[in-house]
């Protein structure tokens, strides 16, 4: 074993009764210069200039002096190679047992420097170890042991640096902590689907028809409702009428604008206090698109040569006609007439309504009645009434982004909740639902804490591609953090 290990080994096994032996020689050496880096073959280097100008070392003695790493935790250390110094008298006896018995003044690695009383000249002193990641942020201890007549020990002690060497980068990521959600007007727009069937060419609501009764009063009751509601103004009533293919286009035309006009009547009729102002009225002809979405589920899915035809008619409006006159031909035809048209006869109508804005009070209680009242902005207050780190705030956020899905700064922010409550599988749906620049980013910082780098580095890359700033520093900062830890 070389001989600076076994030196070390012994000042470390030292018995405590030496403790009154202490040298005070490192008290007279001056370290400047100290610096440890990490380089690219997963090593260490590690700098220092010792310097020896005050240093009075007796003539018997000789100076053992090992450096150090330990880790900031203390529980980690790594010992470098020794250096030797001998006084005058000490350095004559055992440069004469190397001639005589061949024992070297240092073992391989430890450097030897020549003391003199005066003018000892200062040791820049260079090593290298391999790297650890306990060697982050770590401090530097010097050892020293002295020797003193023949190979007793005559003392020792330690000196510890006190600036941190090797720091190691900080993985400190730059985002928002909050979205701000300004305040705006409450403008909502319901739109219904409501199948009321009409008979063959006819525009006549019937209540006593296929069911009729029932949707007819559901709407009713709903636009009721929303009148007698104070908080709500009314503001437009959209109504869309369809027709089947059937017949000629130009007829059907006319017909879908005759059947949202007499649903229209109908409404009117049941509520005399509505505003014929707020109608707005239109046919909107026949409804191919809607017959293509009921092929692909119903009892004719497998005649793909209809399926074409529909893409056609929508294609190519002109063509419908021609379409319509071929399927008459065909065994099929019943069945279109039978199962697929009468739900082409249909009504769509879209209520725009204004709500007033909420104070506080009021807006915690509509969270828990009417949720679909409040906007982003008011939901946004009511979890801020909470402590940001409560259950009550990320519960909050969670019942505002379930009634405004759409809107991405709810979930941002609620995703940064979740992140802050050591929650990051729970925040990430949030932003996947509704990507932005910002969210992206956030989600490359939610991958990091969850140790999965590969995904947080694309999802830096996808909020650098919408133009957004700190993905890129972020992107940097993470890419130095993981190189530095490599060993």
């Amino acid at each position: 074993m070389k001989r600076h290990i076994l030196l070390y080994l012994s000042l470390l096994l030292m018995p405590l009764a030496l403790q009154a032996q202490k040298s005070a020689y490192l008290s007279q050496i001056r370290v400047t210069d100290c610096q440890v880096q990490k380089i690219a073959s997963g090593q260490i280097h590690l700098q220092l200039t010792l310097h020896f100008d005050s240093l009075q070392l007796g003539s018997q003695h000789a100076l053992y002096i090992v450096p150090v790493l330990i880790s900031a935790d203390g529980t980690q250390q790594q010992a470098f190679q020794g250096i030797q110094l001998y006084g005058k008298q000490r350095y004559k006896i055992r440069k004469r047992a190397e001639v005589i018995s061949g024992t070297p003044l240092t073992q391989p690695g430890d450097q030897l420097h020549i003391y003199q009383k005066k003018n000892t000249l200062p040791l820049t002193y260079h090593t290298h170890a391999p790297f650890k990641r306990w060697m982050a942020d770590s401090r530097l201890r010097i050892e020293a042991l002295v020797e003193g007549c023949s190979q007793c020990n005559a003392g020792y002690e330690t000196l510890l640096l006190n600036q941190t060497i090797l720091p190691a980068p900080q993985w400190m990521p730059v985002f928002a902590s909050v979205l701000p959600i300004p305040a705006e007007g409450k403008v909502h727009n319901d739109q219904h689907h409501t199948y009321i069937q009409f008979a063959q060419g006819s525009k006549a609501i019937r209540p006593t028809l296929a069911g009729n009764e029932t949707r007819l009063d559901s709407v009713v009751t709903v636009l009721k409702e929303m009148e007698a509601d104070r908080n709500l103004s009314l503001k437009r009533i959209e109504v869309l009428g369809y027709a089947s293919p059937e017949g000629a286009a130009a007829f059907n035309q006319q017909l879908s604008a005759r059947r949202a006009q007499s649903f229209a009547d109908y409404l009117m009729r049941q509520m005399p206090t509505l505003d014929r102002t707020l109608f707005q009225i239109e046919g909107r002809g026949e409804a191919w698109g809607q017959l293509q979405q009921l092929l692909a589920d119903g009892p004719l899915a497998s005649y793909t040569e209809v399926s074409k035809q529909v893409q056609q008619a929508l294609a190519n409006p002109a063509q419908a006609d021609a379409i319509d006159r071929q399927w008459r031909t065909l065994p099929i035809y019943s069945t279109l007439m039978q199962h697929y048209y009468p739900q082409l006869r249909r009504i769509i109508y879209t209520v725009s309504y204004d709500v007033r804005p909420f104070n506080l009070s009021e807006a915690r209680s509509l969270a828990q009645s009417h949720p679909q009242l409040l906007s982003a902005h008011e939901w946004q207050q009511v979890a801020d009434s909470y402590l940001p780190d409560s259950l009550q705030y990320i519960e909050t956020l969670q019942k505002a982004v379930k009634a405004q899905p759409q809107q991405a700064a709810l979930a941002y922010n609620l995703a940064i909740a979740l992140y802050q409550a050591q929650r990051p599988n729970e925040a990430l749906p949030y932003l996947q639902a509704s990507p932005s620049a910002e969210g992206y980013n956030l989600m490359g910082v939610i991958y990091m804490q969850m140790q999965q780098p590969e995904q947080a580095a694309d999802a830096f890359r996808q909020a650098m591609e919408q133009g957004h700033r700190d993905a890129a520093t972020n992107l940097k900062m993470m890419n130095d953090y993981i190189e530095f830890f490599k060993e």
